[in-house]
């Protein structure tokens, strides 16, 4: 890909729970920089090629699957060790 403006990203925002809250109260005591004013969990699904009619049609399917529904974690993966 050369650049990104001719896709668009597939994001599926997250409610927060008391739980994954949790996690990242957690996670911020690393070390690291928070480039964001606020916590808003979101899954990046997916980049497409930018069509407006496959995003809708992608968007809505996910919406009839995931919303509303609950996913649990089965295991963290904290990086591949060779």
């Amino acid at each position: 890909m050369r650049g990104f403006c001719g896709y668009y990203c597939i994001v599926a925002n997250i409610k927060v729970t008391e739980e994954l809250q949790d996690a990242h109260n957690r996670l911020e005591f690393l070390p690291h920089i928070n480039t964001f004013d606020s916590y808003k969990p979101h899954v990046t699904i997916a980049y497409i090629k930018k069509n407006p009619v496959t995003r809708k049609l992608i968007i809505d399917d996910l919406k009839r699957k995931l919303v509303g529904k609950k996913l649990k974690a089965l295991k963290i993966n904290y990086g591949y060790k060779k």
